[in-house]
């Protein structure tokens, strides 16, 4: 009797230590389908097309294509793309390599294609709370004509008129000492970058910020996957 239930135990050991390496290869499997890694750049930017064509240009839409373009992070690597919609309409995306947890491999920077309105940025002098003059940064919004604040509804690469070029999405501090941040869409000039939100030429350094800065967008958020 004891030889038939060591058997039994035997058994169930056996078949946990199954069940255990069975689920730690899917896992393995999961991973090395889900991490961006795997895929080129012109498979991501297909695998973006076909998700961004799935979501947006179905029966009713107010699109009547699209078209996908590659942006660059501050090293020169591909990390992000642009998506610009006709007649009008733009959104960016984060290819998002560690996706084994998250949403997924594709994350937007909103729910649907947002307009974007461009600023400058001046500086005023003002006394704070405890009388001490300082300098203050404002966020100017450009107007039109009609003293009404302008908004695109292209993309700020598509504004500039820029064609041909390294497109770029710069992250930036959103302030000093911030653990936050923000991106610029720019392209290069030179030894500079061309800040595409108000068109300055910036001495852009990884991880250093600067005031004079305008930025784009706040980042990529895991609520809204492609």
């Amino acid at each position: 009797m004891d030889a038939i239930r060591r058997r039994k135990i035997a058994i169930k050991i056996l078949a946990c230590a199954l069940a255990l390496v069975v689920l730690v290869g899917a896992a393995l499997c999961v991973w090395v389908v889900m991490d961006a890694r795997v895929y080129t750049e012109e498979q991501h930017l297909y695998r973006i097309r076909k998700r961004a064509e799935r979501r947006f240009l179905g029966e009713g839409s107010a699109y009547t294509g699209l078209e996908v373009y590659p942006l660059y992070d501050e090293n020169d690597e591909f990390h992000y793309a642009l998506i610009e919609f006709e007649p009008q309409g733009f959104i960016y995306v984060e290819v998002n390599s560690a996706c084994f947890i998250s949403p997924g491999m594709y994350l937007l920077a909103d729910f649907e294609p947002t307009p974007w309105a461009p600023y400058s940025v001046a500086f005023e002098e003002a006394t704070n709370a405890k009388g001490e003059n300082v300098r203050v940064r404002k966020e100017v919004p450009l107007l039109d004509e009609n003293g009404e604040q302008i908004r695109y509804s292209q993309s700020h690469f598509k504004v500039a008129g820029i064609a041909d070029e390294r497109r770029y999405l710069l992250c930036t501090p959103a302030f000093e000492g911030s653990d936050s941040s923000r991106l610029i869409p720019a392209v290069k000039r030179g030894g500079q970058y061309l800040d595409l939100v108000d068109g300055a030429l910036i001495d852009y350094a990884p991880g250093v910020y600067s005031e004079t800065f305008a930025s784009g967008l706040a980042g990529f958020s895991p609520k809204f996957p492609l």
